[in-house]
């Protein structure tokens, strides 16, 4: 997994989720039905959550409880304090506490109002936020339908918790990948909420740093800045340079200039965010495992230190364990970077260590038959390649090779890289045979998934081509070969530039086999659509040889001699 990729999960989203505050505080202090010292004590606990002060807000929301059950039983501030006080415990990393409150609420509320009713709708959205967290995405996409359900049929929600719960959706979608959908959400959110301007300022931070970080995985840089930089000015309204909205934007800054290259001013941003993030909450918390874990990403994909690396993963890794449950993909994640650094220092204890317990942790987090431990597969079959190691890699790639047939339907990439990486090796061992299987298998697989006539068949005809040349079977390389062009000029048509290089493959091969004519012809057709740099170099050679016709004479004379 890259940098880049790792965003989609990683600090944006996890800070994103958790920052978005209960739609009701907007108004508890003008709400009739509100008991006036209830609604001051849950104030009082939102300002502590929006610095990042979980375990005094969570003392707060346990006054409120304790006021609200004073009230009328299952009253509708109970269980906004039990949901309050899980989110308490949510963004301090007791994930089993958390669901067990925001259960405890959503049976409250579904008792009191029933199946369709706003306070429901958050329920859901806070248990999806949950299980998005933790890596659940199945679970929490369920939630989130049940809670997009409620908004579209209840006619009761008021317009300023419809955007907040439309929003929130708008995240969590965006977290799962389902980008249409978030962005649709998102800014339906920010249009309703500019009719209350005198909203909560930690809503509109929230919500910009979610339009950014889309904006960044679409690659829409410019986007992107421009919603940081209101975040940013909403948030100078509010005075504080510590909490957890601040940490939050730096680490979206530090995404946009990983997008931009620069990744000096990505580390700046990623250790200020950092310090932030331990002066509030502590080095001991998960969000703080998550910046180090992305400085350990850049010490290892960009700076090639993969000592400083593996010092930054067994700290987040540490945290990690301590703080999430098994199956949370974060685990997994930093194991496999772990796995992979003790691999290229050499640490084998370290690493036998690691080994075991990651593959726990990949089939908790995903099952043992995921698409996401064939991309393990690959990751440490393409390190031991890289390291030498061609042993090991030929074990792994039969690794990835089993389970990505399996998921070939949605990740053709992994069955690719499966092969690729077999016919290498073969190669190597001087195993041709083997060699061929695998790049016939992998067509095979590509076949089933794109047709047969898919121009993604190009580059492995062409290569399974080559192999039946390598080995002498010349009339299969020629059905290879002919079925390749017949595909490229489907694609590209028989005079469009990017045909060329197959025009030249295939004159190689006709050369080879004594089918000049044809072959000329190609290479000529090849020449004139997509003529190839005069490589001044190497024609003083050629005007020597023009010059001397009677030493290639001479040599043919010797020749016969002998």
């Amino acid at each position: 997994m890259s940098i880049r990729n790792y965003s989609i999960k990683s600090l944006i989203f996890t800070l994103a989720l958790s920052l978005l505050p209960s739609f009701s505080h907007a108004a508890l202090t003008d709400n009739p039905d509100a008991d006036s010292l209830w609604a001051a004590i849950e104030i009082q606990a939102r300002e502590m959550m929006e610095n990042g002060r979980y375990s005094e807000a969570r003392k707060f929301y346990d006054n409120a409880i304790e006021r609200a059950k004073t009230f009328e039983q299952n009253n509708r501030w109970l269980a906004e304090s039990i949901n309050n006080l899980g989110n308490s415990y949510l963004n301090l990393g007791d994930f089993l506490k958390a669901e067990s409150l925001y259960t405890e609420a959503l049976n409250m509320r579904v008792l009191r109002f029933g199946s369709i009713h706003q306070d429901v709708a958050e329920s859901y959205n806070n248990m999806g936020a949950l299980y998005l967290t933790l890596g659940l995405d199945d679970k929490a996409l369920i939630m989130m339908e049940k809670s997009l359900h409620i908004i579209k049929k209840s006619p009761e929600i008021d317009s300023l918790a419809y955007a907040t719960l439309i929003a929130n959706l708008g995240v969590s979608f965006q977290a799962v990948g389902r980008t249409s959908e978030a962005k649709e959400m998102l800014f339906e959110g920010l249009e309703v909420r500019s009719h209350f301007p005198e909203r909560p300022y930690s809503n509109d931070v929230s919500l910009y740093l979610s339009v950014t970080s889309l904006y960044i995985s679409e690659d829409e840089l410019d986007s992107a800045e421009f919603y940081a930089e209101l975040a940013d000015s909403v948030m100078s309204l509010d005075g504080s340079e510590s909490n957890r909205h601040r940490a939050a934007l730096y680490g979206t800054k530090a995404q946009i200039q990983l997008a931009r290259k620069d990744t000096d001013k990505a580390r700046e941003l990623y250790q200020t965010g950092g310090e932030m993030i331990a002066k509030s909450l502590g080095k001991s918390h998960p969000d703080y495992g998550q910046i180090v874990f992305m400085l350990g990403t850049l010490d290892l994909f960009v700076q090639n230190d993969p000592i400083k690396a593996v010092k930054s993963f067994e700290t987040a890794y540490e945290i990690f364990n301590n703080s999430y449950e098994p199956s949370n993909i974060l685990i997994a994640q930093t194991a496999s970077y772990l796995l992979l650094n003790y691999v290229m220092l050499e640490r084998v204890a370290d690493g036998q260590k690691i080994y075991v317990d990651l593959f726990a942790k990949v089939d908790s987090a995903y099952g043992p038959q995921s698409p996401e431990k064939a991309q393990l597969f690959k990751n440490l079959m393409e390190a031991h390649l890289s390291f030498g190691d061609y042993q090991t890699a030929a074990a792994y790639s039969t690794n990835l090779k089993e389970l990505s047939e399996a998921h070939v339907e949605t990740d053709e990439g992994l069955m690719a890289a499966a092969m690729k990486t077999q016919v290498q090796i073969y190669l190597m061992y001087e195993m041709f045979d083997e060699a061929l299987k695998s790049s016939t298998r992998l067509i095979q697989a590509l076949e089933r998934t794109r047709g047969k006539t898919s121009p993604t068949l190009l580059g492995p005809l062409a290569e399974l081509a080559g192999l039946h040349r390598l080995v002498g079977t010349q009339e299969d390389a020629g059905k290879t070969f002919r079925r390749l062009m017949y595909i490229a000029k489907r694609e590209y048509g028989e005079t469009d530039s990017a045909i060329a290089p197959y025009y030249r493959i295939y004159s190689a091969y006709l050369q080879n086999v004594g089918d000049t004519t044809l072959a000329d012809s190609l290479l000529n057709l090849a020449d004139k659509i997509a003529p190839l740099p005069v490589d001044t170099t190497e024609s003083a050679p050629e005007e020597n040889t023009e010059d001397s016709p009677d030493d290639n004479v001479d040599e043919d004379e010797d020749e016969d001699e002998k």
